[in-house]
């Protein structure tokens, strides 16, 4: 029997196997990945901006239509809350200097 206490043997296991360096790379790509997520969907929101605005507006509408407008306040403050959203998305895209690649 081992009389090694098992948070110091878990603690050599997590030694040996290196574990700490790769959950930091694993996490150092996972933050890559998600930053050009981000910049697509920016890029996305910024060259499509007026259709993003038309989609709302007539979303808008046809909620306000089939409701009889008595949800119209909370529409338009959701609708205004996503349209700010999309503008600060579409403001994060990246600057492409050379726009013909």
């Amino acid at each position: 029997m081992n009389d090694t206490p098992i948070s110091n043997r878990v603690k050599q296991a997590v030694d040996d196997l290196d574990l700490e360096a790769k959950v930091a790379a694993a996490a150092e790509a996972a933050e890559l990945a998600v930053l050009r997520g981000v910049e697509k969907a920016a890029g996305y929101a910024h060259d499509h901006r007026s259709d993003i605005d038309s989609l709302l507006d007539r979303a808008s509408s046809l909620i306000d239509t089939r409701t009889d407008g008595r949800y119209a306040d909370r529409v338009g403050r959701v609708r205004g809350q996503v349209a700010s959203g999309v503008a600060r998305l579409a403001e994060r895209r990246a600057v492409d200097p050379d726009p013909d690649d």
